[in-house]
C-alpha cells in the first residue's frame, strides 16, 4: 500500500510539470421515477435490486456541473480516482485477469431527488428505448442546484465522495461487493 501511495504522488509531481492530461470524463445521470415520484429499482439476475438511472438530458444546470467536473478541483479528484484505479488493476496479483467493470468504467454523478450525499455502488442504466443494462461501478449520489455549483458546495462534496470511493477501493478490491447500493464508510 505504502508503495502504491509513493507511486501516485511521484505521479502527480510528475504530472506537475507535464502538459495538461486529457479530461477525465464522468457521465452525468439522473434517476428514473415512477408515478409516485420514487426512484424505479429493478432487480439483477442474481435476486440484488439496483436503482434505475439514465442520462440527464441538456440543460444550464447540467452544463453548469460538467463545466465544474471539467475544470474544477473535481476534475482533479476524477484524475486521482482513474490513477488509483488504473494501479489497482495494474497489481501483481491482477496482472493478465480481465478488468472488473468498476475499475474500467467511468464515474458517475447522479443528480438525485434525495438529499445526503454518498457514494454509491451499483445500478441499471436505461437508455432512451427503455433498454436497461446494468452497471456494476461507483458514483456519487448527490443533489445539485445551480447555488450549489455557483458557491463551490457542489465541487467539494462531489470530491470529497469520490474520495470514499477511491479510498475504500484501494483498501479493499472487494468493496463493490460490501457497497452496493448503501453509502460506503470512511
Amino acid at each position: 500500500m505504502k508503495i502504491q501511495m509513493v507511486a501516485v504522488l511521484l505521479l502527480l509531481a510528475g504530472l506537475a510539470g507535464a502538459s495538461t492530461p486529457p479530461t477525465v470524463p464522468c457521465e452525468i445521470l439522473i434517476p428514473v421515477l415512477d408515478a409516485g415520484k420514487t426512484v424505479v429499482i429493478a432487480a439483477a439476475p442474481d435476486g440484488r435490486s439496483y436503482p434505475v438511472f439514465r442520462p440527464a438530458p441538456a440543460s444550464e444546470l447540467v452544463e453548469s456541473v460538467r463545466t465544474d467536473l471539467d475544470k474544477s478541483f473535481a476534475q482533479q479528484a476524477l484524475r486521482l480516482d482513474r490513477y488509483a484505479r488504473n494501479l489497482i488493476s495494474a497489481r501483481p496479483e491482477t496482472a493478465g485477469m480481465p478488468v472488473d467493470e468498476w475499475l474500467a468504467a467511468p464515474m458517475y454523478l447522479l443528480m438525485s431527488t434525495e438529499e445526503g450525499g454518498f457514494a454509491r455502488f451499483g445500478f441499471w442504466l436505461e437508455d432512451a428505448a427503455a433498454t436497461r443494462k446494468l452497471v456494476l461501478a461507483g458514483y456519487v449520489d448527490l443533489v445539485v442546484s445551480q447555488n450549489s455549483v455557483d458557491t463551490g458546495d457542489f465541487e467539494e462534496i462531489f470530491s470529497h465522495e469520490l474520495g470514499r470511493i477511491g479510498r475504500i477501493g484501494c483498501l479493499s478490491p472487494w468493496f463493490h461487493r460490501v457497497a452496493r447500493r448503501f453509502s460506503l464508510p470512511l
